[in-house]
């Protein structure tokens, strides 16, 4: 018998995946038989002229020696339709941070987002104070600005003294008070100025409008609403998620009170639970586009068909938006721009230490283990 090459193992997990795949396909004609999917028709873009902020942040981390370095950066910017008065050359607002840590694993990867978010919703703040746009754009679904990862060595730590925690500990907990302050002020503005902010999301992880019966296999929103219209424009329902119950899912044991909030209500920061609840629906839209899942804050009076005439004012004609797509590349932290950031810090500390320097950051993992 010959033995196996690579490529017929190769086949052979082809074959196992595409079964897998095919198991959904009594699902898929079910719901594409649905005769009234609860699928709006796209409205026309509205007349109103309008002033759209649009906010994106990126992350680069680099590992040495017992080193992390963390980049995080923000951009923003607002534009104009119509006859507005914004200039539509406005200069970006970009802001930048970068730190050190010592402990590896999830704990980067936490940090990192709290940073980044934290500096989207600071440029965000920024771009609402001073143009006081009709809608800010920020990228991603608004659910997750309530998402806050906390490592598990925080929380073990949470009833520690101050004095006792690593610099690790202590510089997250920093940030997520830090966090808390940035999202109070961000609400504040907000709701000062009236403008409607939007969480545009491609998402394709949420599961919240596929039917109970369906969870079970491989079929998430976008999919399920590209089957049941058939992948005609329109929009679906709208549901509702609750960021507060998202803050308040961990608790301290000994009280019963939810960490995050106890530990912010300390340092002043009360965050309104009617703030928080957030609106959700799925548009499509053009035939057989991508649909594009769109929050926005419950307290917002206004419908999907309003927000989706709106924002068809600064689509790109496809499926998506040009004011999210120009933050994006903005904000994007590129390898040039990163590589530039680790050799600036190699050389101010090899000016005094060069063994140090040498040791900590002259070349990263992937270096030393991949040879590039």
């Amino acid at each position: 018998m010959q033995p196996k090459l690579d490529i017929d193992e190769i086949y052979e997990l082809a074959d196992m995946i595409a079964s897998d795949i095919l198991e959904t396909s009594s699902a898929v004609d079910l719901l594409s038989n649905i005769e009234n999917p609860n699928w709006n028709e796209i409205p026309k873009p509205s007349s109103r002229d309008l002033v759209f902020g649009s906010v994106d942040g990126g992350n680069r981390a680099a590992q040495g020696r017992g080193v992390y370095l963390i980049y995080s950066q923000a951009a923003g910017r607002c534009m104009g339709t119509g006859n507005t008065q914004t200039p539509k050359d406005l200069p970006w607002i970009i802001k930048r941070y970068g730190v050190k840590i010592s402990t590896g694993g999830p704990f980067v990867s936490d940090l990192s987002s709290r940073i980044r978010e934290r500096l989207e919703l600071s440029v965000a703040t920024d771009l609402v104070e001073k143009y006081a746009p009709d809608y800010l754009l920020l990228d991603g679904t608004l659910v997750g600005l309530f998402i806050v990862g906390i490592p598990t060595r925080v929380i073990v730590s949470r009833n520690e003294d101050p004095e006792t925690l690593n610099d690790d500990l202590t510089l997250f907990k920093k940030e997520l008070i830090a966090y808390g302050h940035v999202i109070l002020e961000f609400f504040d503005a907000i709701d000062k100025y009236g403008t409607r902010v939007i969480g545009l999301s491609k998402d394709s992880y949420s599961k919240i409008f596929v039917p109970e019966e369906l969870l079970q296999i491989g079929i998430n929103d976008p999919v399920y609403f590209s089957i049941i219209s058939k992948g005609k424009p329109g929009y679906s329902h709208i549901l509702t998620d609750s960021g507060y119950s998202r803050l308040s899912q961990l608790k301290i044991e000994e009280t019963g009170k939810p960490f995050l909030l106890e530990m912010w209500a300390q340092d002043g920061i009360t965050i309104s639970r009617d703030n928080t609840n957030v609106n959700i629906f799925f548009a499509n839209l053009i035939r057989n586009g991508e649909p594009v899942r769109i929050d926005y804050f419950s307290n917002i009076t206004a419908s999907p068909k309003e927000i989706l005439a709106d924002l068809l004012n600064v689509s790109d004609g496809k499926d998506w938006f040009i004011p999210p797509r120009l933050a994006h590349e903005r904000a994007k932290v590129k390898s040039d721009l990163f590589n530039g950031f680790l050799k600036q810090v190699y050389k101010r500390i090899a000016k005094n230490n060069p063994d140090l320097a040498n040791i900590m950051l002259g070349s990263t993992r992937r270096q030393r283990t991949q040879g590039g």
